[in-house]
């Protein structure tokens, strides 16, 4: 499975709530109809024949904030996304995860609305677009499992999901391991400490033990210890260790 885009993941995501909704119709025209609805809706005369209908109170607005260059570059990018669309749509049905079926008698992709609000038209630029926008929308859409699984594990393949959990399992197993070396030292470092000191007969609550892998200090009956174990990258610290003096 290829990486989708934002704007692609969004489209599957309306495929599956399409197909996921009692009594909906898995057809173009209810999945795109956010990108569509009210601004725009495709008559599907032909193969070769598509024309975008255009509200007029959009066009307006677009005229009015953006001047006459706001209409090329808003035909631009719905030119983009259609490809966009039908682009993904031939993808997934070359891959297996959909397939079409039937011959619904569509004449609309999107929401159709008032014609005498669509006073403009145009027709999308590629020929190829309008024939697979012409082709896809008068087709019910269905999905293959192995698609519904992977919209809803957040656009991941089986086979990442087993990975990740392989990746997780074994991250534990080092971090346990980790610990035991980890404690395993304290324990030696501690031991080795007290036998220092009971040695150390000037002013046994004043000690200080430095090494390139551990610090030990004692002061006021009060032990502190530092380990540090350069092959996890980790860092153990043992702070305020009361200490009770054998006098006899």
């Amino acid at each position: 499975m290829k990486e989708f885009s934002t704007y692609e993941k969004r489209i599957l995501n309306e495929l599956l709530r399409v197909d996921e909704t009692p009594g909906g119709l898995t057809v173009l025209g209810n999945i795109i109809d956010f990108e569509l609805y009210p601004n725009f809706f495709i008559e599907l005369k032909s193969e070769t024949d598509c024309p975008v209908r255009i509200a007029k109170t959009y066009l307006d607005q677009v005229s009015e904030n953006y001047g006459s260059s706001g209409f090329g570059e808003m035909i631009k990018q719905l030119n983009n996304k259609m490809l966009f669309v039908v682009k993904l749509f031939q993808y997934l049905e070359r891959e297996g995860e959909i397939y079409l079926t039937g011959d619904i008698p569509v004449e609309t992709l999107g929401t159709k609305f008032d014609v005498s609000e669509t006073p403009v038209g145009y027709n999308l630029e590629d020929k190829e677009t309008i024939k697979l926008i012409y082709h896809f929308s008068r087709k019910k859409i269905v999905l293959v499992d192995s698609l519904r699984r992977f919209i809803k594990n957040d656009f991941k393949t089986d086979a990442e999901i087993k990975a990740d959990k392989e990746q997780k399992s074994t991250s534990r197993k080092l971090n346990w391991t980790a610990f035991g070396v980890i404690i395993t030292l304290c324990g030696l470092i501690f031991t080795s400490t007290m036998e220092v000191i009971k040695m150390n007969k000037k002013d046994p609550t004043k000690i200080d033990i430095v090494n390139d892998k551990f610090k030990v200090k004692m002061e006021n009956d009060t032990l502190k210890i530092n380990v540090e174990i350069d092959k996890f990258n980790d860092t153990l610290s043992i702070d305020s260790v009361k200490l009770i003096n054998d006098k006899k």
